[in-house]
């Protein structure tokens, strides 16, 4: 009950609040998964990356996974699976995102896990962290 209520306010707050535009030197989000849980990044970070995207059917949404050399590639492909599925099948009907725009780069070796969401024009290359 708790999380349904807490997924509602976040909600109403981000229908209110609009979406800032992104400078070419600056980063969209980056959050820390370990640190993160489901219902905040869902609700924070992804809902939000998934409503610029969908301002802006020209952008291309990328998902950099940095990750520690300690961390089983099933959690990782896991984390970043469930990421792709809500923007792509779970999120709400109209903010889905065509599975052709989203693209996930992992970056090994991090000194800690954490996602990095970028929001890029089409023809731009991704960041090369």
């Amino acid at each position: 009950m708790k999380n349904v209520i807490i997924t509602i306010l976040l909600l109403a707050l981000f229908s209110v609040i609009s979406i800032r535009t992104v400078k070419a030197d600056e980063l969209f989000d980056t959050y820390y998964p370990n640190k993160t849980s489901w219902v905040i990044e869902k609700n924070l970070h992804l809902f939000n990356f998934a409503l610029a995207l969908k301002r802006d059917p020209k952008l291309i949404g990328y998902i950099y996974v940095f990750t520690t050399k300690n961390e089983s590639q099933s959690k990782v492909n896991f984390r970043s699976g469930r990421a792709v599925r809500y923007l792509t099948e779970t999120s709400p009907i109209s903010l889905r995102i065509e599975k052709s725009r989203i693209v996930v780069i992992y970056k090994k070796e991090a000194d800690e896990s954490k996602i990095i969401l970028q929001p890029t024009p089409k023809g731009i290359p991704p960041i090369d962290f």
